[in-house]
């Protein structure tokens, strides 16, 4: 009977050393794999409570505002940058592309105004994410200049008038410049 305890207390021990002794790489691989499985678990949690309230009722900013806090307050508590696609899809039941399309077909309403500031905010939260190295640089300044229209400057050229090579000239007055910058040498024979 103790060889039975003992051998279970070395297999113990064994195992915990081993657990202990695993290089970063594995640790990192374990880590990346536990984070990708809670991201996609709670956007399963997400996207089954977006189907059973429906589509959000884009006539009514009470149900915007309140489905868009919602979100924000869900992202909050995964502590998981919130996106627009995240907003289309967990918070309004719709797909991005639907999102885009009510956005570029009711342009100016009090509506599509709100979504535009949720929008800024979400923006703000990943430039914020990405300063803090909480998002990676790189991959935040794609999502900022692709899905925001942040650029890296903007540069603002005067517009030439008449054409691109400049005004278009006076066809006599053209002649007349090109003939007096002319030099006319006489020759006299020898």
């Amino acid at each position: 009977m103790q060889d039975s305890a003992e051998k279970r207390l070395a297999a113990a021990i064994t195992k915990d050393k081993r657990e202990r002794s695993k290089t970063y790489r594995e640790i990192s691989d374990e880590s990346k794999a536990a984070a990708i499985t809670a991201d996609i678990q709670f956007k399963t949690r997400g996207l089954k409570a977006a189907a059973g309230r429906g589509k959000v009722d884009f006539n009514s900013l009470e149900d915007v505002r309140r489905r868009t806090e919602e979100y924000f307050s869900a992202c909050a508590q995964a502590a998981a940058i919130p996106s627009v696609q995240g907003l289309a899809t967990f918070g309004y039941g719709i797909s991005r592309a639907a999102l885009y399309k009510h956005i570029n077909n009711h342009p100016g309403t009090p509506v599509v105004e709100y979504i535009d500031t949720a929008r800024d905010i979400i923006a703000d939260a990943l430039l914020s994410a990405g300063l803090r190295r909480d998002a990676d640089s790189a991959c935040a300044i794609f999502v900022l200049k692709n899905n925001h229209n942040f650029s890296d400057r903007l540069q603002i050229e005067p517009i030439p008038s008449d054409t691109l090579l400049g005004p278009v000239q006076d066809q006599e007055a053209l002649q007349k410049r090109i003939l007096e910058s002319v030099v006319c040498e006489e020759w006299e024979d020898e």
